[in-house]
């Protein structure tokens, strides 16, 4: 049980990964740094040609799919953890906490809702966790 609630949570992992990789890299590309960017976190040697005659979405394509087979690789192995570390991504194995929005609801005092839900004597009150 606790390992596939772990794969769970490798899956989120990847998933965030691979689009904090592709921000990473549109962000060096528009500053002329894509390979400097690549020699950094390793997917530079992985990459070959494709990094030289690729296009920018053809190289982002291969380099996610390169990185989780590299984080895989930690879990495997055991050092996920200093892995993301050495990527700078370590924050990822911390469970995001959704962003709450502001949400209201109208909730009323009385029978007569399905009749005239805004009735004479209704009390109205503002819920922030609702919709």
């Amino acid at each position: 049980m606790k390992q596939s609630r772990f794969d769970e949570r490798l899956d989120g992992i990847l998933v965030r990964a691979a689009i904090r990789l592709q921000e990473r890299m549109e962000l060096a590309y528009s500053r002329g740094r894509l390979p400097e960017f690549l020699m950094r976190i390793g997917l530079a040697a992985g990459l070959g040609d494709i990094a030289r005659k690729g296009s920018l979405l053809e190289v982002q394509d291969h380099a996610a799919v390169l990185l989780a087979q590299k984080i895989r690789e930690a879990r495997r192995k055991g050092y996920l953890k200093d892995y993301l570390a050495s990527i700078q991504m370590e924050e990822l194995l911390f469970t995001p906490v959704p962003k709450r929005t502001e949400r209201t609801r109208t909730v009323l005092q009385g029978d007569s809702e399905a009749e005239d839900p805004h009735h004479d004597g209704a009390t109205v009150i503002q819920l922030a966790a609702f919709r």
